[in-house]
């Protein structure tokens, strides 16, 4: 018997997932993913990270079923393939129609051109979709970010992960306080999936622009609101016209809830000995402390700020993976189809 999840109205208009029989709250990638007939469950492909990502086996569920157990799991590996599964970014085309687009078995941009038009899509918009289909094509083909950072909608730029993470940049900011008016940024960790990076100010912060000219795609913790508004006024002719993958609000869509530091924790992600424990106000005091003298203190912070950076790689391959599947799997749970008292029922 199928289990019943309930999603609850959230302010942030994403979801809780309940499961009834255990009367608490389980992430929807622990809780919800479950393939009807399966009995092992299809793991994440392997991380490219030396800390793992917790007990979170992936199981896939009922939109996968036609599908055997070895394309179960080359879906979850194959490359640039969310990209080429999404719509959304077409003028006219919302969740429910690209949720339409996928039920009839349209998944790729490919299948698009040679698949008979979709139920309920008029003809006009069928030719919108296949000429914004061929202009994506390209822009894929040719490596043009700007392209997808001004299409994809601020909320789905994550999906562009796996196509530009040759050309990610992990990237953490310290402050000297939490008001971009009146405060300055002092430290940004920089990480590329190779080589670790920091800039400090009075130092070398002056050369961030430049360690950023290649970069395509930006990750970050809550950079929208923090970040990357601080780094506008810090380096106002920068280029920020970027892909930006924030995985604090990828990672609330999973349901999962907390700072940074909490969610690592929940997710088996360990820190140094000497960083475990400290906040973004330590940040700030440590700071100061490095400016009265303490150059064990710059250290210290340094430390701390490239493993906020760093962390945030096994984040953004886990917020990927696990919203592709539920995406492709059972549609979005989006405002608009909750029932008029805020509630309604999963199964």
């Amino acid at each position: 018997m199928e289990s019943v999840h309930e999603i609850r109205r959230r302010d942030d208009r994403s979801v809780r997932v309940h499961d009834r029989e255990q009367c608490r709250r389980r992430h929807p990638t622990v809780a919800g993913l479950h393939h009807a007939d399966a009995t092992e469950p299809v793991p994440f492909a392997d991380l490219e990270h030396p800390r793992p990502i917790g007990p979170f086996p992936l199981r896939l569920s009922r939109g996968f079923t036609h599908l055997s157990r070895r394309d179960m799991a080359r879906a979850l590996v194959s490359g640039h393939r969310m990209i080429r599964e999404t719509f959304v970014h077409i003028a006219g085309v919302g969740y429910r129609i690209e949720e339409r687009i996928w039920r009839s078995g349209i998944r790729t941009w490919d299948d698009f051109s040679a698949a008979p038009r979709p139920p309920r899509i008029g003809q006009r918009l069928a030719r919108r979709i296949e000429d914004e289909v061929e202009r994506s094509a390209e822009a894929l083909r040719s490596g043009r970010h700007r392209y997808f950072a001004r299409k994809l909608p601020s909320r789905e730029q994550w999906r562009a992960f796996d196509a530009f993470r040759r050309h990610v940049v992990y990237l953490d900011i310290e402050t000297t306080g939490f008001s971009i008016g009146r405060h300055a940024v002092t430290v940004v960790g920089v990480y590329d999936g190779r080589r670790k990076r920091s800039f400090v100010q009075g130092d070398n912060l002056e050369d961030l622009p430049g360690a950023l000219r290649q970069a395509k795609m930006l990750v970050t913790f809550n950079g929208s609101r923090f970040d990357v508004p601080f780094l506008r006024k810090a380096f106002p002719r920068m280029g920020l016209d970027l892909i930006h993958m924030d995985v604090l609000h990828s990672l609330r869509r999973l349901g999962f809830v907390g700072g940074l530091k909490s969610i690592e924790a929940e997710m088996g992600i360990s820190r140094s000995d000497e960083t475990s424990g400290l906040r973004g106000s330590d940040a700030i005091a440590l700071w100061h402390a490095y400016q009265a003298g303490d150059d064990d203190a710059l250290d210290l912070l340094l430390t701390y700020n490239l493993e906020d950076a760093v962390n945030l790689e096994p984040l953004a391959e886990f917020a990927y993976e696990a919203l592709r599947s539920l995406c492709l799997d059972r549609g979005y749970v989006t405002a608009d189809r909750y029932e008029s008292d805020g509630h309604s029922v999963v199964r």
